[in-house]
């Protein structure tokens, strides 16, 4: 569905995979970003606080876990942000991403 776009992790990230009662290590080596849809911000709108929320859209946006995106270290983080920042709502406050600031 629509645009991607790659991001290769400066950072890899270590994941556990487990399937039909066995388990495996699979590295994460790049984020794929898919653009947002009208269920992803139905699904993140219960999320008052600002920084919380474009998290969950970014994770959303990758198809990662929850365990998984936590993983992400914060130099990659915040260059992936800076490459998919239009795909993001603007903030209604500012106008800006509705991420938190890079670091």
């Amino acid at each position: 569905m629509g645009e991607e776009r790659f991001y290769p992790l400066k950072y890899p990230i270590t994941v556990t995979l487990t399937q039909g009662g066995g388990s495996r290590e699979e590295v994460i080596d790049k984020l794929t970003f898919r653009r947002l849809t009208v269920a992803d911000l139905r699904a993140t709108s219960g999320i008052k606080n600002e920084e919380e929320r474009g998290l969950q859209l970014l994770r959303r946006s990758t198809g990662l876990s929850e365990t998984e995106f936590d993983k992400i270290d914060i130099a990659d983080l915040s260059e992936a942000q800076d490459q998919i920042e239009d795909f993001l709502p603007k903030s209604p406050q500012t106008g800006g991403s509705s991420l938190p600031p890079s670091a």
